[in-house]
């Protein structure tokens, strides 16, 4: 009894959304943390989770389909991440 379709392919959106979080906190004009990681060893782990995640989603997935909906993903939450940590900082602001 293996492991089903859908566990698989939320587990794979999860290691490549890892990788994409890992990615942004590396970079230097990130706004969640107060100072960035190590730019090298994090966007090294990012990328290897991101491929860990396309090897997994390729299980339940045609290649081509786990590359497309990979890329997608991956584009989503890139461009994504930088409005929801504008947004916490605005939240945070409005507490005080």
């Amino acid at each position: 009894m293996g492991l089903n379709v859908p566990f698989l392919f939320y587990f794979g959106l999860i290691m490549a959304f890892g990788g994409s979080l890992v990615i942004y906190l590396a970079s230097p004009n990130q706004a969640l943390l107060s100072q960035s990681w190590p730019s090298r060893p994090a966007n090294a782990a990012g990328a290897l989770l991101i491929a860990g995640g396309f090897f997994v989603l390729s299980q339940p997935l045609l290649v081509a389909t786990a590359i497309f909906v990979l890329s997608v993903w991956v584009m989503l939450l890139l461009a994504a991440l930088p409005f929801v940590a504008s947004l916490l900082k605005h939240l945070k602001g409005a507490d005080h």
